[in-house]
């Protein structure tokens, strides 16, 4: 009978905790209570907020580590406006201490659990050996890509160093005579050579973080989009008939971060993060590139560095790596047009090509008021000069008319000697005219006899 009831448990599996609700009432009591809250802030109408609710119950009831709570910002408006949410879901560690943490990973139970776990410890831990950081790594969301720190002691600075990138990636640190700092990124070991300062030594970091190839999708898009002096890269294929091209395309830029590739394409890896797309998967992504499925695959180079939008694409041949360096080694020199660009975009491309300075508009009014006559002026004179003709025809027209037009001479009107006796009768201001003259009656009558 008890090992009946033991299979029925198992077999229920183990018992889910609920999600912990947080109010205006109770946020204060419970994060000082629990230290740490690993808190999702949402709304009940948002559509990404409805499908991460079944993980984050799955995961309230398997993370030990500290409460997963949530904030209905519909409701509790104050508590969002605090932590500065302006999107849903919007995934944040707190701490009692006022520490916030944001969680920007991939909302996968495994890898949001990872994560909040590894905010808890220091970024650097020490470690026996290599195999050693390499089976911690392999149970992280990323274990083809991790960090060894090595030198006589762990310092301080040393931990300073990899805080910025804790919980996105594992960092280890092994005991040695001497200094050095590398990164094992799918199977290849690569090593700082820099000066042993905080900007260089999380630039290394950063330009380490990501596979050789990545597969865009929504969890590296925007980290991939931001990489700082790169613009982003993305083949497009249909995967059922381009693996071939996506995979020379891989080669060659494991190739290029590896230092393998010839040196004439060394510029590809310096000014342009390469990546693929899924274009069917992603097909509704695909439609603002004006790319359908008869059209992969196809090479986008995304451009919004410089804060407006353009972007340059060309289809993708048998010769893959040759196509794709010629078409960047182009556009690099300017020689291609953009597919597309925004507003400002085209015109800051106007005027530089005229040889102007371009300001971007949104500057105070003279300057767009000026902006405006001079685009007049050098697009549409024609109606430029009527809009003036005719403005100034309602001005001269407004002024004839003020000068022509003569004011009557006023007479002063005589004011008389005596002011007329007023009825003793009539005392009180508040009486209307009409009482007035009721009340006044009798002596009216008698002035008459």
């Amino acid at each position: 009978m008890v090992f009946a009831l033991l299979c029925i448990l198992a077999l229920l599996g183990p018992a889910s905790a609920e999600v912990l609700v947080l109010t205006q009432d109770n946020f204060k009591s419970e994060l000082e209570k629990h230290k740490n809250l690993f808190v999702k802030f949402y709304a009940p109408w948002c559509g990404h907020c409805k499908q991460l609710a079944p993980t984050w119950e799955e995961m309230s009831g398997e993370f030990s580590v500290m409460p997963v709570a949530e904030v209905d910002c519909t409701t509790h408006t104050e508590i969002c406006g605090k932590y500065g949410v302006n999107g849903y879901p919007t995934i944040k560690l707190l701490q009692s201490n006022g520490a916030v943490m944001d969680y920007d990973g991939p909302r996968e139970k495994q890898s949001m659990m990872q994560w909040a776990e590894a905010m808890l410890k220091p970024a650097l831990m020490e470690y026996n050996d290599i195999n050693d950081i390499k089976d911690k790594a392999s149970k992280t969301s990323q274990p083809d890509i991790y960090y060894v720190m090595e030198g006589p002691q762990l310092l301080d600075k040393f931990e300073d160093f990899f805080t910025p990138m804790k919980g996105k990636h594992f960092f280890g640190f092994i005991k040695s005579a001497k200094e050095k700092l590398y990164v094992m990124r799918e199977g290849v070991k690569l090593d700082f050579k820099g000066k042993f300062d905080k900007a260089s030594v999380q630039a290394f970091l950063q330009d380490n973080r990501f596979p050789f190839f990545p597969e865009l999708g929504p969890s590296n898009f925007q980290d991939l989009l931001k990489r700082p002096g790169r613009l982003l890269t993305f083949l497009a294929v249909d995967p059922s008939e381009h693996e071939d091209t996506r995979s020379k395309l891989a080669g060659f830029a494991r190739k290029l971060q590896t230092g393998a590739a010839d040196l004439d394409s060394k510029f590809v890896n310096d000014y342009y993060t390469l990546t693929s797309i899924d274009g069917v998967q992603w097909a509704q992504f695909m439609e603002q590139f004006e790319i359908k499925k008869e059209d992969l695959p196809q090479l986008v180079v995304y451009d919004v560095l410089a804060g407006s939008k353009k972007y340059f694409k060309a289809p993708i041949g048998d010769s893959v790596i040759e196509d794709v360096t010629a078409f960047l080694r182009k556009h690099k020199s300017g020689a291609v047009p953009p597919s597309y660009m925004d507003k400002e975009e085209a015109k800051a491309t106007k005027k530089t090509a005229q040889g102007e300075e371009y300001t971007p508009s949104g500057g105070n009014i003279a300057d767009r008021i000026m902006d405006y006559v001079n685009t007049m002026l050098n697009e549409n004179f024609a109606l430029f000069v009527a809009m003036v003709l005719i403005g100034s025809a309602i001005v001269m027209s407004l002024v004839v008319g003020c000068c022509c037009t003569g004011k009557k001479k006023r007479t002063p009107k005589k004011s008389p000697s005596k002011a007329p006796k007023r009825d003793s009768e009539n005392t009180d201001p508040r009486q209307s005219p009409k009482k007035a003259s009721a009340v006044n009656k009798p002596a009216q009558e008698r002035r008459k006899k």
